[in-house]
């Protein structure tokens, strides 16, 4: 919707394309209950010939850190609209979360710096807001585990790995209502799901500074099912 032409090549592909290749597959894979329901809403198909199976996840053990720092963080693209960097900001400012820093490691950072900025100016805590550049691998690994709570605020996602990698590190996670992993965060109640506005996100946050969602045996159970073994 953001670039006119390709939303149209987008609309001419699945009308006479993809449609067809739907219609003539004999099953069609989900990888959640909302792009099932999205295909159903979209496309004339027969809800039997959707099958949902999530994307297997697996991670390594880790040494658990007992006393997390005061940090919020985001690890993302930094597409102020997909990912919600706006909402991300306002709902920080307005938490009120004054002993905690908000650390954005943002990819493609350049192409949105000026935008990312001027938000950040008009932030009452903006002293608390530190843009940093792209982290991977072990330093990322390090982020998650010694930081306090992941947020994720982006208008749709299809089954973003990001939001895994926080609870298994131990994060508290506040999640938009808008990602398509929100039912099955809800089922496992392992993280703060709640819609994407600034001052619910806000609340969320203030109670995931307070409040453990993300327990060692919730974990377990959810990360039992994200593994390998129910599909074998």
């Amino acid at each position: 919707r953001k670039n006119h032409f390709t939303y149209v090549l987008k609309k001419v592909w699945i009308f006479f394309i993809e449609t067809k290749i739907l219609k003539n597959s004999k099953q069609i894979i989900a990888l959640t209950a909302p792009e099932k329901k999205d295909i159903l809403k979209n496309f004339d198909i027969p809800a039997k010939q959707i099958k949902i199976i999530e994307n297997p996840i697996l991670f390594k053990n880790y040494t658990k850190i007992e006393n997390k720092k005061k940090i919020i963080t985001s690890v993302s693209r930094a597409d102020i609209f997909h990912k919600g960097l706006d909402i991300s900001l306002k709902a920080f400012d307005l938490s009120n979360l004054k002993n905690f820093e908000f650390r954005l490691h943002l990819t493609q950072y350049s192409k949105s710096k000026n935008k990312i900025a001027k938000i950040i100016s008009t932030l009452k805590n903006k002293e608390k807001v530190k843009v940093l550049k792209p982290i991977y691998k072990n330093k990322k690994i390090e982020l998650l585990k010694n930081s306090k709570i992941g947020l994720f605020t982006s208008r749709y996602e299809a089954f973003a790995s990001s939001v895994w990698e926080s609870l298994w590190y131990g994060q508290e996670c506040v999640v938009s209502n808008d990602m398509n992993q929100a039912p099955l965060l809800k089922k496992f109640d392992i993280a703060h799901v709640c819609k994407n506005k600034p001052e619910i996100l806000a609340k969320n946050l203030t109670i995931a500074s307070k409040k453990i969602k993300n327990t060692s045996s919730k974990r377990k159970k959810l990360f039992r099912f994200l593994s390998q073994e129910q599909y074998v």
